[in-house]
C-alpha cells in the first residue's frame, strides 16, 4: 500500500512538474512577447514624440516669425503719422522756399524793369536832329 502511494505520489509530482514546466514555458513565452510588444510600443512612442517635438518646434518658429512680422508692421504703422508729418513738413518747406524764390525773382524783375523805365524817363534828352529835305 505504501509503495502504491509512493508511486502515485511520484506520478502526481511528475505531472505537477510537467504542468509547472509547461506553465513556466508559457509564461516565459508570454513575457518575451510582452517585452517585444513593449519595446515596439516604446519605439513607436519615441518616434511619435520626436515628430511632435519637431512639429511643435516648427510651430514655435512660425509663431516667433509671425510675431516679429506683426511687431514690425505695428512699429511701421505707429511711426506712419510721424513719417507723414515729416514728409508734409519737408514738402511745405520746399514749397515755401520755391514761393520765396519766385517772389524774390519777381521782385528783382520788377525792380530792374522799374529802373529801366525810370532811366528812360529821367535820362537826359538829346536834341533830335531832323533831316531836312533839300
Amino acid at each position: 500500500l505504501v509503495a502504491t502511494a509512493r508511486r502515485e505520489a511520484s506520478e502526481i509530482a511528475r505531472e505537477a512538474e510537467a504542468q509547472a514546466s509547461a506553465i513556466v514555458a508559457a509564461a516565459t513565452s508570454d513575457i518575451q512577447a510582452y517585452r517585444q510588444w513593449l519595446g515596439s510600443a516604446i519605439a513607436e512612442a519615441e518616434r511619435l514624440y520626436r515628430i511632435q517635438v519637431s512639429s511643435l518646434n516648427s510651430a514655435q518658429d512660425a509663431i516667433t516669425q509671425a510675431r516679429e512680422r506683426l511687431d514690425s508692421a505695428f512699429y511701421n504703422l505707429s511711426n506712419l503719422p510721424v513719417k507723414v508729418e515729416e514728409k508734409l513738413e519737408k514738402e511745405s518747406q520746399r514749397k515755401e522756399r520755391a514761393a520765396a524764390k519766385a517772389t524774390s525773382t519777381l521782385e528783382q524783375n520788377q525792380r530792374s524793369q522799374s529802373k529801366k523805365s525810370s532811366a528812360k524817363k529821367t535820362g537826359p534828352k538829346k536834341p533830335s536832329k531832323k533831316k531836312s529835305k533839300r
